[in-house]
C-alpha cells in the first residue's frame, strides 16, 4: 500500500515538473543568500578572532562570580526557580572550561547557519505534496470507493500521512545536501572537528559539540520541524472538505507564527534557525524546575505530530460511516430547528447562519480567531519588567500618583525634587571630603533624574493651562497606541476571516448550483439578498468587536474612565496637536478601523456576486490584505501612528 502510494506520486509528471521548479528556485535562492566571498572581511574576522579566544576564556571562567551576582540581586525574595535556574547555567558552563577555539574564523559554518530560508520550500512542498496524495484522489471520487473497500479508512489514510512524511523529509534533506555543497564551494567549512564555540555567534552554546555535530542536529531538527508542518497541514486536509478552509487555515497558522516571530521556542520559525538552537542558552520553568528549551521543543513537537495524525485518522475513519452520519445530521437538524425557536426569527436567517457555521465549518474559523485573540492579549499588556532602571523609577512615580491631579500630586514631586537635590549635593560632598568612588551611586541617581525630569514635564504639560489634569502612565499609553506588530497581525488575521464568512455566504459552491432557483422562489432574489447582507453585517460586526477585544483591554488597564475625558494635546508622550478627548480620539481609530472592514466586506461582497467563485474571491481578497500588513509592518506603522501624524500635520 505505501509503495503504491509512492508509485502513483513518482509517475505523476505534473508533480515532477512543479518539484524540478522549486528545486531550481531554492539553488537561485541559495546562491543569492550565500553572496559572494569578501576575502578581506575574512581576514578582518581572523584579526578579530584572537580577541574572541581571550573573551571567551573570561565569559567561561566568570560565569560564577556573574552567578553570585544574580543571587545577590535576588536579595531575601525566596524565589526558588530563579535559585535553580542560575545552579543548572552555572553547571552548564562548567562542562565548556575546556573547549578550545579555533584560531581560524569558518566562514561556510556560519553562513549554513545564516540561511533559513529552507522552511519557506518546506511549506510549499507539503501543500503540493498533499494535493498530489490527497485531494486529486478526492476530486475524482475515487476515495469514495477507498473508504469502502476492506483496506479503507484507517490504513489508507495512516499510509498516505506516511507518504507525506517520507516525501518531505526527502525533499529537505535535499535542500539541505545543496545548502551544504553550496555553501562548500563557495566558501569551504573548514575543520569541522573544532567546537562549535569557535564561531562567535554560537558563544553563549552549553553544549561541547563539534562543527560536524552541531550541524547534523541542525538537519535533524529541520526533519522534525518539517514533519510537524507535514501534520498540520494532514490534519486540516484530512478534517475539512472546504477547499478555501483546507488551505487557509494553516496557511493562516504559518503566517501567524511568522509575524509573531519571537523567542518562543515552540515557534517553528524560531526553531528551524540554528542560531537560535544551538546558539542561545534558554531554560522553561516546568514546574519549578529548570529545564532546556530544545528538549521542551523536542517533546512538544512530537506531541504535536501523535496529535494531529491521530485526529486526521479518526476522523477520516469515522466522516462517512454512514450510522454516524445519520446521527450528526439528525443533531445538526435539531439544533437548527431549536435556535430557530428560541431566536423567533424568520427561518432564512437561522439557515443562512447555519450554512456558514455547520455546513461551510466556518465556527472553525471563529475558534482559531478566538484562540488567535487569547493569545494577543498580553502583548497589549504592561511589561511586567523594564529595560532600564529609568523605566522602572517612571512606572513607580505613576503608581504613586496616578489619577487626578490634587494637592497630594504637586506635595509628592516636590518631596522627590528635594531629595534629588539633597542626594545630589550629598555625593558632591562626598566627592570632595572623601574622594569616594560614587560612579554607581551616581548612575542610579541620573536614572532617578531622568525619570524624575520625564514625570515634572508631563506634569507642567498637564497643568499649564490651569484646568483639571490627570497624571496618566503616557508611557505605557503610548506602548499601546505604537503597538503595531500587534495591531497588524490582528488587522490581517480579522481581515482574512471576515472575507473567508462573506466569500462564503455570497459565493458558495452549494450556493452557486441552487442560485437560479433561490432567485425564481417567492422569498428570493431581493428578499435573499438582502437577508444575506444582514448576515453579513451581523457577523462582520462580531469579527470586528473581537478584533477590537486585545487593544480595548489594553486602553482600560492604562486609562481610567475620567481620563478619557484628557485632551490628546496635553499628553506629553506621545504627542497629538489636536483640540480633541481621548475618548474622541480612540473612537476615530474605531471608527476608521469599522470603515475600512465595512470596504473589504463590500469588496469580497461584490467579487463575489461578479465571479461566482469562492475560492478566486477568497485568494484574491486575502492576498490584497496581506499586501496591505506587509506594507505597514515593515513600515512599522499603524492606523493609530497614522492619525497621530495627521493630526500634527493639523489634517484632523
Amino acid at each position: 500500500m505505501f509503495i503504491g502510494e509512492i508509485k502513483k506520486l513518482v509517475r505523476n509528471k505534473k508533480f515532477i515538473v512543479v518539484v524540478s521548479i522549486m528545486l531550481l528556485v531554492e539553488i537561485m535562492t541559495i546562491i543569492y543568500c550565500l553572496g559572494e566571498k569578501n576575502a578581506e572581511y575574512v581576514d578582518y574576522r581572523n584579526s578579530l578572532q584572537k580577541e574572541y579566544i581571550e573573551t571567551y576564556d573570561i565569559f567561561i571562567n566568570g560565569i560564577d562570580e556573574r552567578a553570585q551576582t544574580l543571587l545577590s540581586s535576588l536579595g531575601n525574595n525566596n524565589d526558588v526557580y530563579y535559585k535553580r535556574n542560575i545552579d543548572k547555567m552555572v553547571s552548564d558552563y562548567k562542562r565548556l572550561s575546556g573547549v578550545q577555539i579555533d584560531q581560524k574564523y569558518n566562514w561556510g559554518v556560519e553562513k549554513y547557519a545564516d540561511y533559513t530560508y529552507g522552511i519557506f520550500f518546506c511549506i510549499v512542498f507539503t501543500f503540493v505534496c498533499m494535493e498530489y496524495i490527497y485531494v486529486s484522489e478526492r476530486k475524482s471520487a475515487m476515495l469514495g470507493i477507498i473508504r469502502a473497500t476492506k483496506e479503507g479508512r484507517s490504513r489508507i489514510i495512516l499510509s498516505k500521512w506516511t507518504v507525506l512524511v517520507v516525501m518531505t523529509v526527502i525533499f529537505s534533506l535535499v535542500q539541505e545536501i545543496m545548502v551544504i555543497v553550496f555553501d562548500s564551494f563557495m566558501y569551504s567549512t573548514g575543520n569541522l572537528k573544532c567546537s562549535i564555540q569557535s564561531l562567535q555567534i554560537f558563544r553563549d552554546c552549553p553544549y561541547e559539540i563539534s562543527m560536524f555535530t552541531a550541524i547534523i542536529i541542525s538537519i535533524l531538527n529541520h526533519l522534525l520541524i518539517a514533519i510537524i508542518i507535514c501534520s498540520i497541514v494532514f490534519v486540516c486536509f484530512v478534517s475539512i472538505n472546504s477547499r478555501i478552509m483546507e488551505c487557509g487555515i494553516p496557511i493562516a497558522i504559518f503566517l501567524l507564527e511568522f509575524l509573531s516571530l519571537n523567542d518562543s521556542p515552540n515557534n517553528i520559525f524560531y526553531a528551524w534557525n540554528m542560531k537560535n538552537v544551538i546558539g542561545g542558552y534558554q531554560n522553561l520553568n516546568i514546574a519549578g524546575t529548570p529545564v532546556d528549551k530544545n528538549y521542551v521543543n523536542f517533546i512538544v513537537g512530537l506531541a504535536i505530530i501523535v496529535f494531529a495524525t491521530l485526529i486526521g485518522t479518526i476522523l477520516f475513519s469515522i466522516r462517512y460511516v454512514s450510522e454516524i452520519k445519520v446521527v450528526l445530521q439528525y443533531i445538526q437538524e435539531k439544533i437548527r430547528n431549536i435556535f430557530s425557536r428560541l431566536l423567533c426569527v424568520e427561518n432564512m436567517y437561522v439557515n443562512e447562519f447555519y450554512k456558514l457555521m455547520i455546513v461551510q465549518k466556518k465556527w472553525i474559523l471563529l475558534l482559531f480567531l478566538s484562540i488567535g485573540i487569547i493569545g494577543s492579549y498580553k502583548t497589549y499588556m504592561p511589561a511586567n519588567t523594564y529595560q532600564s532602571a529609568y523605566e522602572a523609577t517612571y512606572h513607580m512615580y505613576l503608581s504613586a500618583i496616578h489619577g487626578k491631579i490634587d494637592e497630594q500630586t504637586v506635595d509628592y514631586i516636590e518631596k522627590e525634587k528635594q531629595y534629588i537635590q539633597s542626594v545630589e549635593n550629598q555625593i558632591e560632598l562626598a566627592i570632595e571630603n572623601n574622594g569616594i568612588d560614587t560612579a554607581e551611586i551616581t548612575a542610579e541617581l541620573d536614572s532617578r533624574k531622568r525619570a524624575f525630569d520625564r514625570l515634572n514635564q508631563q506634569y507642567e504639560k498637564m497643568t499649564d493651562d490651569g484646568s483639571v489634569g490627570y497624571m496618566i502612565d503616557e508611557m505605557n499609553l503610548n506602548s499601546v497606541m505604537k503597538n503595531y506588530r500587534s495591531d497588524i497581525i490582528i488587522f490581517m488575521t480579522v481581515s482574512i476571516v471576515l472575507v473567508m464568512f462573506i466569500s462564503g455566504l455570497f459565493a458558495s459552491k452549494d450556493e452557486m448550483q441552487v442560485s437560479l432557483l433561490l432567485k425564481t422562489s417567492k422569498n428570493g432574489r431581493y428578499r435573499l439578498m438582502r437577508v444575506k447582507k444582514s448576515c453579513a453585517i451581523i457577523i462582520g460586526g462580531i469579527i470586528y468587536l473581537t478584533g477590537l477585544i486585545p487593544s480595548i483591554a489594553g486602553y482600560m488597564h492604562v486609562l481610567g474612565i475620567e481620563e478619557l475625558k484628557v485632551n490628546v494635546n496635553k499628553l506629553y508622550e506621545p504627542q497629538i496637536s489636536a483640540g480633541i478627548s481621548l475618548l474622541v480620539f480612540l473612537a476615530l481609530i474605531y471608527l476608521i478601523k469599522a470603515l475600512y472592514f465595512g470596504l473589504i466586506g463590500a469588496i469580497t461582497i461584490a467579487l463575489s456576486k461578479k465571479t461566482g467563485n469562492e475560492f478566486v474571491v477568497s485568494v484574491f481578497v486575502t492576498l490584497f490584505v496581506i499586501v496591505i500588513a506587509l506594507i505597514l509592518y515593515f513600515s512599522k506603522i499603524n492606523l493609530t501612528m497614522i492619525l497621530i501624524k495627521l493630526a500634527n500635520r493639523g489634517i484632523i
